[in-house]
């Protein structure tokens, strides 16, 4: 697979498809650049108490990257 580069300070998600109902791995995860440095993202999708949806999300610098 060719390898791309990512403008920076920009970044995709993909649906986890190891996520399992229950588990606590987020839902969607990614990488993105940031002034020239790649990090990696993970997003867990949840809910307010008045009922609006919404991601919570965690970056973290691709070298310090332990599986989320």
């Amino acid at each position: 697979m060719a390898e791309t580069t990512r403008q920076d300070n920009t970044g995709v998600l993909f649906f986890n498809s190891y996520k399992e109902e229950d588990d606590n791995k987020p839902h969607l995860t990614g990488e993105a650049t940031v002034d020239g440095v790649t990090k990696t993202l993970a997003a867990w999708e949840n809910e307010s108490k008045k009922g609006k949806r919404y991601y919570s999300v965690v970056i973290k610098d691709k070298e310090d990257e332990a599986p989320f």
